[in-house]
């Protein structure tokens, strides 16, 4: 712990660490994380709520496409029945008019879609009677299962889910009877399953909505939209969704960060021999584009006030430069007031727990308690010592001070006896400063030298030669 807290301690006993600029950027960026973190929680919870959103639409589309699905195969069988007692398919033995209501049938849905990949009518040794689209022998028909099975047992039947032409389709066929309520034909319809999800180009959908069908064993039946790589008969047999579905598990806890699925099952009752699965996908990345299109237009803005907020922390500290020297500067002339009064109740305040005196006394102790110590032992030496400040310069984290120690010298002061005589003596005291106390100090002071003598010379100094009117100048001058 201790070496990884040693790049810290260097870096915050550097100038930079210091300085009243850095500490401003510091501030700045200290303050941009907390709203930073808020884009975050903020962005994470609408993703969470879009796809929330995306799971409970999805769920409700797929139960949509199923009660369609279940919907047609109920009126497919109802549709069935009725032409099963029919006079052109029950009693004629002319298959004209029956090939003519079949095709009438197939081809004039209101929606201009074709429902019924074929449909038509067997005889009871297996040939066709009537077929829209016509067809002359049955065998090549992939209906053949559920129409003998109907032959055979005499009741409606519906087969498996398979690809008939490049069609998903769902057979079924219905005995048709005569007087005796014999079953003398069948008549068949292959129901085009795509036909069923049509629904879904008209309903207001998401465009990056899929919509897939398969079989019992995962063959692909259908997909919308198309997908020249996903051909009808595709096995998706392995995909961690599809084995979900076929398993009857919950397709949304797939581990999938690509796709948010719905899924349901068709048929697998009585009556249709095999299954088939809707499931409805919806990429990921559509579903959170508006939250990560938010968050990056919202962590844009917070760049654009970060950046006016360091150019104003930058040009700033300019303008609060000068009010720190001064506040230093301020501190030197209470350190300097101390001496003539010998309060040092403040002195804590002004220097840091470490400071290091570089020009000790005698005997100083180390600290603040040392300076306290000097000021003590100037007191007792001048009762009625001061020193003045002549000059203050600031700079970068220091003061420099040039002063005059002044006081009749009644005690000894470090080995020096008392003369009883007021002296003076110049100096000049370095202070460096860390976060506004003083840690550092340097001192360098001159030999005591009467007072009188020197305000003797200071006075001459100080006193010009009086200034001679014009008149006199003039005069002189000739």
């Amino acid at each position: 712990m201790r070496v990884l807290l040693t790049p810290f301690r260097w870096f915050a006993g550097t100038r930079l660490a210091h300085s009243l600029r850095f500490r401003l950027i510091l501030l700045v960026a200290l303050a941009t994380l907390p709203a930073l973190g808020f884009l975050f929680v903020t962005a994470s919870q609408q993703r969470n709520n879009a796809l929330d959103a995306a799971q409970e639409e999805a769920n409700t589309l797929v139960s949509l496409v199923a009660i369609e699905q279940r919907s047609v195969i109920d009126s497919t069988q109802q549709l069935l029945m009725l032409l099963s007692r029919l006079p052109e398919t029950r009693i004629t033995t002319d298959p004209e008019p029956c090939t003519a209501l079949l095709t009438d049938l197939r081809t004039s849905e209101p929606s201009g879609n074709t429902s019924y990949a074929s449909i038509g009518v067997v005889e009871s040794d297996g040939t066709v009677f009537c077929s829209s689209p016509s067809s002359t022998q049955f065998s090549a028909i992939a209906e053949f299962d559920v129409i003998q099975r109907t032959l055979d047992l005499g009741f409606f039947s519906i087969g498996n889910f398979q690809t008939l032409n490049g069609r998903p389709t769902l057979s079924f066929a219905a005995p048709v009877r005569n007087s005796n309520n014999d079953v003398v034909r069948v008549i068949y319809a292959s129901l085009d399953l795509s036909s069923t999800t049509a629904f879904a180009h008209n309903a207001n959908l998401p465009a990056d909505t899929v919509i897939m069908i398969l079989d019992s064993n995962g063959t692909l039946l259908l997909r919308q939209p198309a997908d020249p790589e996903l051909q009808p008969g595709t096995s998706l047999a392995g995909t961690p969704a599809v084995d979900a579905v076929i398993n009857r598990e919950d397709v949304s806890l797939v581990d999938d960060a690509d796709y948010v699925y719905a899924s349901t099952v068709i048929g697998g009752t009585s009556s249709i021999s095999g299954s088939a699965y809707i499931i409805v996908a919806r990429p990921e990345s559509g579903i959170v584009k508006k939250a990560n299109d938010a968050f990056q237009t919202n962590v844009g803005r917070l760049g654009v006030a970060v950046m006016i907020a360091l150019v104003a922390a930058w040009i700033g500290a300019d303008l609060f430069l000068p009010r720190d020297r001064e506040t230093r500067k301020q501190l030197i002339n209470e350190l300097y007031f101390a001496f003539g009064s010998g309060a040092v109740t403040d002195l804590d305040r002004m220097f840091a727990p470490d400071f290091v005196d570089r020009s000790p006394a005698p005997d100083q102790r180390k600290g603040v308690e040392g300076v306290k110590q000097v000021v003590s032992a100037f007191r007792a030496a001048f009762p009625d010592g001061s020193i003045s400040v002549r000059e203050l310069l600031a700079d970068r984290d220091k003061v420099v001070a040039r002063v005059t120690m002044t006081g009749t010298h009644l005690g000894t002061y470090y080995g020096m006896e008392p003369t009883g005589v007021r002296i003076t003596s110049d100096g000049i005291e370095v202070y460096r400063f860390i976060g506004g106390s003083i840690v550092e100090s340097w001192s360098l002071f001159g030999d005591f030298v009467p007072a009188t003598k020197l305000e003797e010379q200071e006075e001459a100094v100080r006193e010009p030669e009086a200034k001679r009117s014009w008149w006199k100048r003039l005069f002189r001058r000739k």
